[in-house]
């Protein structure tokens, strides 16, 4: 038997204490001086900065209109809506693609649209268009195909359904290429980075797709004050976003910190069944998870699915717009 000399599992590099400038910022904020000290760490070094990194009011999120390619986007679904055209939400099979399909798959039920969804598997599809994708488009006669958490860079695909006269909308968080997709409306933050006034590029899919629903369900309603549902409706799909937007690692600065607040928040007493039923399933039902619950929790849940070849059945989970079947739907996952 050899001698073995095992190395240090992490090296630790300590930042150097701010004694005088951590004291006057718990002071100042009531907190506690390692609380203090932290957001010092994290370049929140003055009292107006702390201030706004711990500011969790649903006022820092952008206005949706402040999107790239809203307005046009606003103008398709105009004629989507007018014709009550089918559509096929394209998602992912990650959490993230798989919350942001349900979040839209929701909004356009809401909206009396014909909608269907596709989520691409793992393994036999991999990442965004593939023939089945096509397949399921022309199976559900879609005049309107929304890609969720994909289609910024499918360049062929997004092509072809332009020859096929398939209307197109891609809302996403991945980084473009010098390449544009031929698509009706980009709405992808991450296409401002470079404006005077960007729009904040840290949202997940799901989260964009949220902001997505709040500028289209205000445009449908002429801008004119939300009815109470329609206001609960965006309130309890912030679960969705939420959820998306830890599983995905985004960073938890600016509007996404409001967004996980507000949204976890929700998911106990959810107006959506199948999240709801999820969250019963793994314990909050009386107290909302903590973001360490999604990505401990939660999170692997729901990407069980995908990793096993059924990535349809975390989508169906949430979806689902029963109880009963929510619950049971959930313990399949659970078994995953």
């Amino acid at each position: 038997v050899s001698k073995t000399a095992f190395s240090p599992r992490f090296r630790w590099e300590l930042l150097p204490g701010q004694s005088a400038a951590r004291d006057a910022l718990a002071k100042d904020l009531s907190l506690d001086p390692i609380a203090a000290q932290v957001l010092l760490n994290r370049d929140h070094d003055t009292l107006p900065k702390a201030k706004d990194h711990l500011d969790l009011s649903l006022r820092k999120l952008p206005d949706p209109k402040r999107l790239p390619d809203f307005g046009i986007a606003m103008e398709v679904m105009d004629e989507i809506l007018k014709h009550k055209h089918p559509v096929l939400i394209h998602g992912d099979y990650d959490v993230d693609g798989t919350c942001g399909s349900v979040l839209l798959h929701a909004l356009f039920e809401r909206l009396d649209l014909p909608v269907s969804v596709f989520i691409p598997d793992r393994v036999g599809d991999g990442y965004s268009f593939s023939e089945n994708s096509f397949q399921a488009i022309e199976k559900a006669q879609a005049k309107l195909v929304v890609a969720v958490d994909n289609g910024t860079t499918s360049f062929e695909p997004m092509k072809r359904l332009r020859e096929m006269g398939i209307r197109t909308l891609v809302l996403d968080h991945h980084p473009p290429k010098e390449e544009r997709p031929v698509c009706d409306a980009l709405i992808n933050p991450w296409t401002t980075v470079k404006d005077d006034n960007p729009v904040f590029p840290w949202f997940c899919g799901a989260g964009i797709a949220w902001l997505f629903a709040w500028g289209l369900l205000r445009h449908a309603h002429q801008d004119q004050e939300l009815t109470e549902d329609t206001r609960r409706f965006l309130m309890d799909s912030m679960g969705l976003a939420a959820i998306a937007t830890v599983a995905d690692s985004m960073k938890l600065i600016g509007p996404n910190r409001s967004l996980v607040q507000h949204g976890l928040a929700t998911i106990p007493q959810s107006s959506l069944p199948g999240l709801r039923a999820l969250a019963h399933a793994l314990g909050f039902d009386k107290k909302p998870p903590t973001a360490t619950d999604v990505s401990f929790r939660i999170a692997p849940h729901l990407n069980a699915a995908g990793r096993m070849n059924q990535a349809a059945l975390a989508f169906r989970v949430l979806a689902t717009n029963q109880l009963r079947e929510g619950v049971q739907l959930a313990e399949q996952l659970k078994e995953l």
